[in-house]
């Protein structure tokens, strides 16, 4: 290979960028490096055609397996577009965006049916499940340098607030980003589950008046599908909460993986364009459908940047807690 590598290193993952510039991770058994354009990744891409959360590799002893997170744009291994998982070695060409990957893993000994047994196993486990996702930022009412200094001041304060709503609607507070936060409502029930994200949002946006009268909460919602690993699977267990990966317990105590991909990188991709509308809340195609029936939506229309129509919201489900 080139390089010695200790026993428990799985492969060294080699990132070529547009620029010319390469990177080396290493990945050992059951590691995860997780690629993308936000800065949590452990593998960043800053272009605008690569997703926020845009995919994922996992070491085992059998191999490595590459994951596409439902990205906006696709994964590609030796010029096809992925679609799940799937096992991937030495001679594959991976490519993100204009990014290259390749891997050089210390063995190809194993059988390619043996180092693709954990790409079968992780994906008979996955089940699609329903997600809406909440982003939600602290921005000032007017363009005021003093006010956009402010907003640091007042952001642990109204991070807090908003955690407290989000809780009070049964959503899971995913992470901080600067003056943002991101909430995720998971389960079977679609139609409930963005309810519940709107009625957060509006909420918030009633305290944000309130208590911060110079400050606006802008909202974007996103609803679409993710995957949902079985219930205590080990394959899962040491995964971090990292934006895409979120670990939940059911009502019976068992504690669930849950990868959201697509609707994640569409609502960061929504809350950006509020700049070309006056709408505090902004939804996507998806969440308009699902609740169209129970509530006045006003259309947006499209706007520059996203292809799907946008919506926003003309009334309150007063009816949801």
């Amino acid at each position: 290979m080139g390089r010695y590598m200790p026993k428990d290193v799985v492969a060294a993952v080699i990132i070529n960028k547009p620029d010319g510039k390469q990177e080396r991770f290493v990945l050992k058994d059951q590691d995860e490096l997780r690629i993308g354009r936000e800065e949590s990744n452990d593998i960043l891409i800053s272009e605008s055609g690569v997703s926020r959360f845009h995919a994922t590799l996992s070491a085992s002893t059998n191999g490595v397996v590459l994951s596409d997170l439902a990205s906006l744009n696709g994964t590609f291994v030796n010029g096809v577009k992925l679609s799940g998982m799937r096992d991937v070695s030495s001679t594959d060409k991976v490519q993100i965006g204009a990014t290259k990957i390749r891997l050089e893993l210390t063995t190809e000994g194993a059988s390619p049916e043996s180092r693709s047994s954990r790409a079968r196993a992780m994906t008979a486990q996955m089940r699609p499940i329903s997600v809406s996702v909440l982003v939600l930022r602290l921005v000032p009412k007017v363009s005021d340098d003093e006010l956009s200094e402010q907003v640091r001041a007042v952001t642990d304060s109204w991070i807090a607030s908003v955690k407290e709503v989000i809780e009070e609607f049964d959503g899971i507070v995913d992470k901080k980003l600067g003056a943002s936060i991101v909430a995720l409502w998971i389960g079977d029930d679609p139609k409930n589950q963005a309810l519940r994200a709107i009625r957060a949002c509006q909420r918030t946006q009633e305290r944000t008046a309130a208590e911060l009268p110079d400050f606006q909460a802008q909202g974007a919602i996103a609803s679409g599908l993710g995957l949902r690993g079985a219930p205590n699977d080990t394959a899962f267990q040491d995964g971090a909460v990292r934006g895409v990966d979120v670990h939940s317990v059911d009502s019976a105590g068992a504690r669930h993986l849950n990868i959201v991909g697509d609707p994640i990188n569409i609502a960061f991709q929504i809350a950006e364009l509020h700049s070309q509308t006056e709408a505090s809340v902004l939804l996507d195609k998806q969440t308009g459908i699902h609740i169209k029936s129970t509530l006045d939506l006003a259309s947006i229309g499209e706007v520059d940047g996203f292809d799907d129509p946008l919506f926003t919201v003309s009334s309150h489900p007063s009816f949801c807690r």
